[in-house]
């Protein structure tokens, strides 16, 4: 640092101050209490030049039972590991400098895991884990630094209903503005053209245009200056920042003819290209909040409308339960539990127990008494999480593209000064690249809600764009391509008769609270045996089951050869044999991989001989059998389509290129997997949909990059040959951009898959 430096950012500062702004100030001090004083860390916060945020004054009440679990129930999201994901809203959020110092929340508690922010929207995330700290502490800590954080899900609604609403006025005031300077400019034109202005009214008619185009190019398109500003301060350059470049060219080229006694303005073009941008912008956002009302309830597991807290609902066989509560009473009642814990035979009901939103009644009646509803319930906390964690993998804020897009628009523009100012503006009109930066993310948007829609959580649009690399897929046995739900088709004793009830009372026992599918055949067919007490039941993956009865040690593990041996104190007392029949869709499948060019695997725990008779059928050659799940995560990597069972898949679907999940419920799914299949019959159709869509996405974003380049092209030419003139280019880029987000909107992502 040099004398005359700032302290912390090195940015020139007054005689006899240390730093150049309070942001500065509070990070160096951050850093000093934190023990990252040293030059690698001071480097990091080179951006950190903006102005600080000033302690915030202490409300009274204002964190009242923040600190409970009860806080943490509405408005966090539980993760995988324990920790909670909290978003907030913040007061006192302006630049780059606020953006370091929240970022630093880690460093000051150590309870807080990560801290990312959203400087666009105004939005903390945070993870915290609730042992070592909590949301009444972490909004302490964030006071003193001068920021005010409330939960965004207090009042999201309206806020972005309020933000619609502001939108939709700025675009109006931009119309009117553009209406009012067209008429004058017109006026100017017809005058000139006639002779009959003088020069009074020349003047007139040309500063009244531009005077009536300045509420447009400035209130009404403010943070676009706040964009542009951030570019030339931080070089965060974005489409904004290109758009305020180009009313800044118009509108200043307009005041400096003015004052040089023309009277070309283009302030009536500047008007119109604000109100049709804004009016791009209304457009893109009421199709943004359609498309979310239209995939807000995954495959109609929760209610449009949701029942009231405190009532008791009767319930039939085949409903849906629509709210998180106790049974009050029940006839013979079970549950299809499948959708929340993967769990595939229907689970018996008892009054007191308590449910969960989105289980399936398969048999019998019950009345509930609803508790929790619509937000609150467990299935929207788990579809919560899949943002939650969506968030921490976005990209971002800025492309590449964007930001050397419009350092080269400035240059070319500058390149076309010599053949008149008025072709610079119009180039530099027609050529706002802002079409593809709309109507790419809108495109993207889109598939994720008509997936979840056909009940397929993805939880970003990034295993969309990794979908397009893979080069192989992997195969879960179980459950996957075969149906995961196997029963029993032969039974051989090996024991006197008198030990045979012993035996499958104790094989019945250790079982029924196993989740692998065989397990649950084994339990099923079982039923009927007598009810006995084991101890140290232990399931491995590959070997199976083992436990004690009395004092007797007994297993039920593979043969070897596609049968399951139940072995007692030893010895072989029981063989079974297990049939797990293909799913219906499982050839058309593999043949639809086939056809894009894909290599299939199938790995499974399961023994050689079964895995090798589903292998021929499938006509897969490469197959690998007992494999434990760590010896399955070596088969996979970037370029892998792993699909499998969330929980006995786990390692293996976080490794892959792409995991999808369709067995093992959202609550797993979501913790490791890309994407989720939510209780459909036909998994593996919705994976070749999914292929497809992946697919039709990259054609339709190919088409929009098409149109856009097209246009700009054409616009650019026309411009630099003067046919164009900046209010044709100034109407011609919004229209632009408006068809783009129509063609990114209107389209459909999946086409149903034939098998």
């Amino acid at each position: 640092m040099t004398e005359d430096g700032c302290a912390h950012c090195g940015a020139r500062v007054g005689v006899g101050e240390r730093f150049c702004c309070r942001g500065c100030a509070t990070a160096f001090s951050l850093l000093a209490e934190c023990g990252l004083g040293g030059q690698a860390q001071l480097r990091l916060a080179a951006v950190a030049a903006g102005a600080a945020p000033h302690p915030v004054p202490v409300i009274a009440g204002e964190w009242d039972g923040w600190e409970t679990a009860a806080f943490l129930d509405r408005h966090a999201v539980l993760l995988a590991d324990g920790s909670r994901s909290l978003s907030w809203s913040v007061e006192g959020l302006h630049c780059p400098a606020c953006v370091w110092v929240l970022e630093r929340l880690p460093f000051i508690d150590p309870g807080v895991r990560s801290a990312t922010v959203d400087l666009g929207r105004g939005v903390v995330r945070t993870t915290i884990d609730p042992v070592h700290t909590d949301a009444r502490k972490l909004a302490q800590t964030a006071a003193t630094l001068g920021y005010r954080l409330r939960p965004w899900a207090a009042g999201a609604d309206a806020r972005r209903q309020g933000a619609a609403r502001a939108l939709l006025l700025r675009a109006s005031v931009a119309f009117a503005c553009a209406v009012g300077a067209m008429q004058l400019a017109m006026n100017l034109t017809a005058g000139e053209l006639t002779g009959d202005l003088d020069h009074a009214a020349r003047l007139l008619f040309g500063s009244g245009a531009v005077l009536l185009a300045l509420p447009a190019a400035t209130w009404a398109v403010g943070p676009w200056w706040l964009a542009l500003w951030r570019a030339i301060r931080h070089g965060r350059w974005s489409l904004d920042a290109t758009a305020a470049v180009v009313v800044a060219v118009g509108l200043g080229t307009s005041v400096v003819n003015l004052a040089r006694g023309s009277y070309a303005t283009y302030a009536d073009a500047v008007a119109m290209f604000c109100a049709l941008l804004l009016a791009g912008r209304v457009v893109l956002a009421r199709v943004q909040d359609r498309l979310a009302a239209q995939g807000s309830h995954l495959s109609g597991l929760l209610p449009d409308q949701p029942p009231v807290v405190g009532d008791v609902q009767a319930l039939t066989a085949g409903q849906r339960l629509p709210a998180d509560g106790t049974v009050v009473e029940c006839a013979a009642a079970a549950l299809d539990v499948a959708i929340l814990t993967g769990e595939s035979r229907p689970v018996t009901v008892r009054s007191g127990q308590q449910v969960e939103a989105g289980m399936l009644l398969v048999q019998g009646t019950l009345s509930l008494r609803v508790e929790r509803t619509g937000s609150d319930t467990r299935l929207a906390q788990l579809l919560a999480r899949a943002e939650a964690e969506a968030a921490g993998r976005l990209p971002p804020a800025i492309s590449g593209w964007e930001r050397w897009y419009g350092l080269a628009l400035v240059g070319l523009a500058l390149l076309a000064a010599p053949w008149g100012i008025e072709r610079m503006v119009a180039l530099i009109m027609a050529a706002c690249p802002c079409a593809i930066g709309l109507a790419v993310p809108l495109a993207r948007a889109r598939v994720l809600v008509a997936a979840r829609a056909r009940g397929v959580l993805l939880p970003s649009a990034d295993a969309l764009v990794r979908l397009r690399g893979i080069r192989r897929v992997v195969l879960d046995k179980t459950g996957t391509v075969t149906t995961g739900r196997p029963t029993v088709v032969g039974w051989e004793w090996l024991v006197e008769v008198a030990q045979r009830p012993r035996i499958a009372g104790a094989v019945a026992a250790a079982e029924r609270g196993c989740r692998h599918p065989i397990a649950l055949a084994i339990a099923t067919h079982l039923a009927d045996a007598p009810d006995l007490d084991v101890d140290q039941v232990c399931e491995r993956p590959v070997t199976g089951v083992s436990a004690i009865c009395g004092k007797v040690p007994f297993s039920i593990g593979p043969d070897g050869k596609g049968g399951v041996d139940v072995r007692w104190n030893g010895e072989v007392a029981a063989r079974i044999q297990v049939v797990d029949g293909l799913r219906p869709e499982a050839i058309a499948f593999v043949a639809a991989c086939r056809a894009r060019g894909l290599d299939l695997v199938i790995a499974s725990g399961d023994a050689p001989a079964p895995v090798a008779e589903v292998s021929a059928a499938l006509g897969i050659t490469a197959t690998h059998a007992q494999l434990t799940p760590e010896a399955k995560a070596t088969l996979v990597d970037g370029t892998t389509l792993m699909i499998g069972d969330g929980v006995n898949d786990a390692l293996a679907l976080g490794k892959a290129g792409v995991g999808i999940a369709v067995r093992g419920g959202l609550a797993a799914g979501l913790a490791t997997a890309d994407a989720v299949i939510t209780d459909l019959p036909a998994p593996l159709t919705a994976v070749s949909e999914l292929l497809r869509a992946s697919e039709r996405l990259a054609q339709r974003e190919r088409g929009l990059l098409l149109l856009t380049v097209g246009y700009n092209a054409v616009a650019v030419g026309c411009a630099l040959a003067g046919l164009w003139g900046p209010l044709i280019c100034a109407i011609g880029m919004p229209l632009s951009s408006l068809a783009a987000v129509l063609m990114a909107s209107q389209w459909r992502p999946f086409i149903p898959v034939r098998n």
